[in-house]
This record gives structure tokens, sequence and C-alpha cells, in this order.
């Protein structure tokens, strides 16, 4: 007869009405295909074990997002400051020598280069986990390999080298994101963010 499904996790009961099930472990939907009643002993049934395996391309794409992000802004702050000797109008269509793209971008910098003190482990700064700079503009790109090293050796350190917070309202210890994020909410609040 049709039935619910139910499934014992760590001794807790889970039911559900349908064999996809995907609110016992978040981020997981469980296919469930049949029952594993040990033969000779009724109503009792076999243990399963599932491992979730950390999705490193999933993560590698969220860090190239960031990168890139990052790599856009520093672009365009270097368009800003070429200099075109031909130009007739002085490059006054540019920001050429404007001191605060000149302290956007050193802030920016800092954040990317600076090792992130709180985090425990080897992985206190992004050229440790496969960030490269570019030393001819200043953009950033990521070696896949070094990452996917970096992230089975101690997924705890590389994400708290992104995520890692303190709870105060300075960013001196915390991690690459958090800071970028907390910098740029400066940069930006009305009315005397630096923009």
């Amino acid at each position: 007869a049709a039935t619910d499904a139910t499934i014992v996790m760590d001794g807790i009961t889970f039911n559900s009405d349908s064999n996809q099930v995907t609110d016992v472990v978040p981020g997981v939907t469980l296919d469930l295909q049949s029952t594993t009643e040990i033969a000779g002993a009724p109503g009792t049934y076999d243990t399963i074990t599932v491992k979730v395996d950390i999705d490193s391309a999933a993560m590698e794409a969220k860090i190239n997002t960031l990168l890139s992000a990052y790599n856009s802004v520093i672009n365009t702050i270097n368009g800003q400051n070429e200099v075109d000797p031909e130009a007739e109008d002085n490059n006054t269509d540019t920001l050429v020598g404007d001191s605060t793209i000149r302290t956007i971008k050193a802030r920016l910098q800092s954040i990317v280069i600076n090792e992130v003190s709180a985090v425990t482990g080897d992985y206190t700064a992004l050229s440790r986990i496969g960030v490269k700079s570019n030393k001819d503009d200043g953009t950033l790109s990521l070696d896949s390999g070094d990452f996917a090293a970096a992230l089975a050796d101690d997924l705890d350190s590389v994400t708290d080298l992104f995520t890692y917070s303190d709870g105060d309202d300075t960013t001196e210890n915390d991690g690459i994101a958090v800071t970028l994020e907390r910098t740029l909410e400066l940069f930006l609040q009305t009315p005397d963010g630096i923009l």
C-alpha cells in the first residue's frame, strides 16, 4: 500500500510524501529507491552512509565572480588614469590625477594583498590559495589547481579567509569578503562616503 517515506537519521525520524527528500540534509536531495530491510530480521534495516564532498567547482566559480568584479573596478580605474599626450582637451574627460580614485584603488589593493591575521592555518592570504596578481595592471586571477589543493587541505582556513568576522565595527581582523563589503559601504555611504 502507498505510504509516506520514513527516514531515520541520527536517531531522528523524518517522514516525506515523496521519494525526493530535500529537507533532511541542507543542500542535499535524497532519492529514495528501496527499503534496506535486513534479510531474516523483519523490521530491522541496514544503515546507509551518505558522504557529502566539497563542491570545489562551485566554490571556485564564486571566487572567480568576486575576482571578476574586482578586476572590473581596477580596469575602470586604470582607464581613468591613462594619459593621452595627443588629446587636445588636456585629458579633461578622464580622472587623471584624481586623488579619490587613487585612494580607492590603493585601499582595494591593500585588502586583497594583505594577510587576514585572525585566520588559523596556512591560508591567511589570497596568494596562498592560488590567486595571482598581474603586475602590469593589478588585476587578479585564480590558479584552479592551487585553489583545489587548498580546499582539500584545510577548508575551514580557506573559508575563514573570506568570511571570518570578529563581530566588531572594524575590519581589522575580518576576512576578505567581509572587509571588501564594509569598505565599499563606507565608500558609498551618504552623505559622507568617499564617493
